[in-house]
């Protein structure tokens, strides 16, 4: 499952990468969900029922379907308005060996601006 905010008609929604070509509108296939993903997080094991229940099915031939192509949007970042992005450097092995560096003893964290989110 697959976190993801699109435009639709120049409005913001929440969404779900079902596949590499379609997603699901979140809030088309229940209209009751909170529209932000800050709300949306406490509610994941409902939005994890949506997926099961949308992913085998195509948005072709179904009017009204929550389902789209992901190549008729524009996508935005995932979550957007973060209040802070904390990261994890050198958090795998494979990540450390790429860059010729032992793995550390602790946690490399690191902040970047919410300003840095891209689609």
């Amino acid at each position: 499952m697959k976190l993801l905010t699109f435009l639709r008609d120049s409005v913001a929604r929440p969404g779900l990468a079902l596949s590499e070509q379609i997603g699901l509108d979140l809030l088309a296939a229940e209209p009751s969900l909170p529209a932000r993903w800050n709300e949306l997080f406490a509610v994941l094991d409902q939005i994890r029922d949506l997926a099961a229940r949308w992913s085998d099915l195509r948005p072709e031939g179904q009017p009204d379907s929550p389902l789209f192509s992901l190549a008729d949007v524009a996508l935005l970042p995932p979550v957007p308005e973060p209040s802070k992005i904390i990261c994890v450097g050198r958090n795998y092995r494979d990540h450390a060996e790429e860059q010729h560096a032992k793995l550390p003893a602790r946690p490399l964290l690191f902040s970047k601006a919410p300003s840095c989110l891209q689609g």
